[in-house]
């Protein structure tokens, strides 16, 4: 139930958050592919079994207006995270 709540409310921040301008889905999307915890076959972040990466399916993030698991934790490693 928690994660449908997350979800929607996620959900609503991305129809009302006004779009700022600077990098898109695309260039995020290319970040996500560049990252080490990025799972390229099923397009989520982390791979659930190491517990890093938020596990979500980042092309629907992204597109609703998330942010980057690496960034939000503080994770400074040059190949993990939106650059």
């Amino acid at each position: 139930v928690g994660d449908w709540y997350g979800l929607a409310k996620l959900a609503l921040k991305g129809l009302i958050k006004k779009k700022e301008k600077g990098v898109g889905f695309s260039g995020k999307m290319l970040g996500c592919h560049r990252c080490l915890l990025f799972d390229k076959g099923l397009k989520k972040c982390g791979d659930g079994k190491l517990g890093v990466g938020c596990g979500c399916y980042m092309p629907f993030k992204v597109a609703l207006g998330g942010g980057c698991w690496a960034r939000e934790n503080g994770v400074e490693e040059g190949d993990v995270g939106w650059r």
